[in-house]
C-alpha cells in the first residue's frame, strides 16, 4: 500500500510547517473561518503548534504519507467528557494535489486505532459550513453532526 499514516516525529517539522501553512491559506476563505480562528483554532504558527502537539502526551500529530512522503496531517487531542475519554480532531488536512488517493482515510484509520488504544469511547471533529468534502469524509467513518453553531453579525 502506498498510503500510510504514523505519528509525527521531530524530523517532520518542516513538512508539517508547509502543510499547516497551505491549510491556513486554503481555509482562510471558508465561511466561519474568522470565528473558528479566534475561538477554536490551535493557533496560527506552525512552529508552536508542532512543538505543542509533539511534546504533550495528550496530543498528537498524525502524518499521512504517500510513498513515504508526508502529504497530510491530523491534529488530535485526548479529552475527558462526562468521565469518558474522547478524541478531539482539531484539524485535518491533505494537500489538494494528493486528495482522492486515500491519504485522509489512512490518517483517520490510524486516529481511530490510536484513540481506541488510548481508551477513547468517542471521536469528534468539525467542518466549516458548506465544506461538503470534509463533512462527507467524516461521515464515511460514521462521525456525524451533533452540534451546529450559528451566528449573526449585528
Amino acid at each position: 500500500m502506498a498510503e500510510t499514516a504514523r505519528l509525527a516525529d521531530l524530523e517532520d517539522e518542516q513538512y508539517f510547517t508547509d502543510l499547516f501553512t497551505t491549510a491556513r491559506i486554503e481555509t482562510s476563505s471558508s465561511k466561519g473561518f474568522e470565528l473558528w480562528n479566534q475561538l477554536e483554532s490551535v493557533g496560527n504558527t506552525p512552529e508552536s503548534t508542532f512543538k505543542e502537539f509533539t511534546a504533550d502526551t495528550q496530543k498528537a500529530i498524525v502524518i499521512g504519507e504517500y510513498e513515504h512522503y508526508p502529504l497530510g496531517y491530523m491534529l488530535i487531542e485526548l479529552l475527558t467528557i462526562d468521565d469518558k475519554s474522547a478524541t478531539n480532531i482539531h484539524e485535518v488536512f491533505v494537500d489538494p494535489d494528493a486528495r482522492g488517493v486515500g491519504i485522509g482515510e489512512v490518517i483517520m484509520d490510524f486516529t481511530i486505532d490510536w484513540s481506541r488504544a488510548n481508551g477513547s469511547s468517542l471521536i469528534m471533529g468539525r467542518a466549516f459550513p458548506g465544506d461538503r468534502a470534509t463533512k462527507n469524509f467524516f461521515e464515511r467513518f460514521r462521525i456525524t453532526a451533533r452540534l451546529i453553531e450559528v451566528s449573526k453579525e449585528l
